[in-house]
């Protein structure tokens, strides 16, 4: 399975890197997160890093996952905005304003384990 992950708002782009950094310092999901790329814009001269990308095989490494993000995303002073989508599902976590973001990705996740 994979799943797409997008932060929105003005820092975005450096959200994106921070959170990859946090991921890629697990073993476990070393070399499964990988950027794509928005097409630009007209007004715009290259692409800009727009979404993760991260293969998430095992239940194991699906709870990795939702650890690592849970607590990158208190570890967040600023309020952003997090989409993830899996398969036909999307959610958004707003990371001021959900207590537990780990149970709304468990949502997402539910229907593609089974």
């Amino acid at each position: 399975m994979e799943l797409h992950v997008t932060i929105l708002g003005d820092a975005a782009e450096r959200e994106l890197r921070s959170l990859r950094a946090w991921l890629d310092g697990e073993s476990q999901l070393h070399g499964k997160v990988q950027y794509l790329l928005a097409a630009p814009q007209d007004t715009e001269l290259g692409s800009m890093l727009d979404t993760l990308a991260i293969v998430i095989g095992s239940s194991g490494t699906t709870a990795l996952f939702a650890r690592v993000l849970t607590t990158w995303i208190r570890s967040r002073r600023s309020d952003i905005t997090i989409k993830i989508k899996a398969a036909d599902k999307t959610i958004e976590i707003r990371s001021q304003s959900v207590s537990d973001p780990l149970h709304l990705l468990k949502e997402i996740l539910k229907d593609e384990q089974q």
